[in-house]
């Protein structure tokens, strides 16, 4: 672990902004969210961890069990939050769910997140201190990062490399032929760049 890493988790701990969280819109299961069945609650104070994951917090005593066993995502200013206990690979899955969300970027019917950071450096930041630390140490680390496909039914998620990313593709002739004709398809920089691309194609395409 780099020196001063454990500097920045306690600051960033500290000094994580709060939300104005007004009405966030609960989703108790993945049919719930198909189904656009949403629960509107203002009992919720959150916090930003990174530009990535919100600490989510409550007194309510049904919302802190659901938080904790039922709740897999939550609507909030327009932008879907996923437990990041679901889409955590080094976790497992296992256990409670936890308070910690990351941001959700829909397209297609496909669900893409974004991890900041690499698996031994978040490795050591769970050990030390759970999902929270996890996801602190993705903001500290920003240089490195990759994109995931999240399966929401299966609460599996598979990292976007070269194939998959054709496959994504295919629902955008332009973009599909453009990754197609790149001198070097595979580098990580390309690939960041097209998956970036397919996540905006309506403003940028």
């Amino acid at each position: 672990m780099k020196p001063g890493f454990l500097i920045i988790l306690l600051l960033a701990l500290l000094f994580s902004p709060l939300i104005n969280a007004q009405n966030v819109g609960l989703f108790h299961s993945w049919k719930d969210y198909r189904m656009n069945q949403v629960e509107e609650t203002s009992e919720l104070e959150i916090k930003r961890v990174n530009p990535f994951n919100i600490k989510v917090k409550t007194t309510n005593k049904v919302l802190k069990k659901a938080l904790k066993k039922t709740l897999p995502a939550l609507l909030l200013n327009d932008t879907l939050y996923v437990n990041l206990r679901l889409v955590n690979e080094l976790s497992g899955g296992n256990g409670p769910l936890g308070t910690v969300f990351t941001r959700l970027e829909e397209r297609d019917n496909n669900f893409v997140f974004r991890v900041a950071a690499g698996k031994e450096q978040i490795e050591g930041a769970a050990f030390m201190f759970g999902l929270v630390g996890a996801a602190i140490a993705s903001a500290s680390y920003s240089g490195s990062f990759d994109y995931y496909l999240f399966y929401p039914e299966r609460s599996k998620c598979q990292k976007i490399d070269s194939d998959l990313l054709i496959e994504l593709l295919k629902s955008n002739p332009k973009l599909h032929g453009a990754y197609i004709l790149e001198k070097k398809p595979n580098k990580k920089s390309t690939i960041i760049e097209y998956i970036e691309r397919y996540l905006n194609q309506d403003i940028r395409e």
